[in-house]
This record gives structure tokens, sequence and C-alpha cells, in this order.
């Protein structure tokens, strides 16, 4: 399990960077766009960018403390596949 865990932290930590690469490209097109449309449209996919920033700046560091430590994990009643179902004993 720890090698799992190994192995997403860098690809997290790629896409983290991509999207902020991603989020950059994007800005200059919203500052430039032609029209309201356009502009709602592509501040929309800046938005949905950020939000997928912040879930990964909230793994990340919980990520971190797995790699860097042998904490024992316990999963929560939440959905497996959400950041919030990653706990640690006396959290």
């Amino acid at each position: 399990m720890d090698k799992v865990f190994s192995e997403l932290h860098p690809i997290f930590s790629r896409t983290k960077a991509s999207i902020e690469t991603f989020v950059q490209m994007l800005e200059p097109v919203v500052e430039q766009a032609a029209t309201e449309k356009e502009r709602l449209y592509f501040h929309h996919i800046i938005e949905e960018e950020e939000q997928r920033l912040e879930r990964l700046e909230t793994l990340l560091p919980r990520l971190e403390k797995l790699v860097d430590s042998n904490i024992p994990v316990q999963h929560s009643k939440l959905s497996p596949w959400s950041v919030g179902n990653l706990r640690f004993k006396g959290e």
C-alpha cells in the first residue's frame, strides 16, 4: 500500500503543476475575449480547474504525511474515492 501512495504523489504533483499552467494560459484568453459569452465560457473552465486545484491542495499534504511516515490509515464511511475518506488515526 505504501508503494501505491508513493507512486500517486508525483502523479498528483504533476497534475497540480499542469493545472496551474493551464489556468495561466487561459487567463489572457478571458481578458481578451471578444464577447461576454466567450469570456464566461473560459472563465467557467478556470473556475472548474481552480476547484480541482483546491482538492489537490487538500490531498497532497495528506499523501505526503502517509508517504513520510507509517501512520495507520482508517476508512471513514464516506465514499472510498473522496479526499474526506483519508483519515489518520487520532485525527
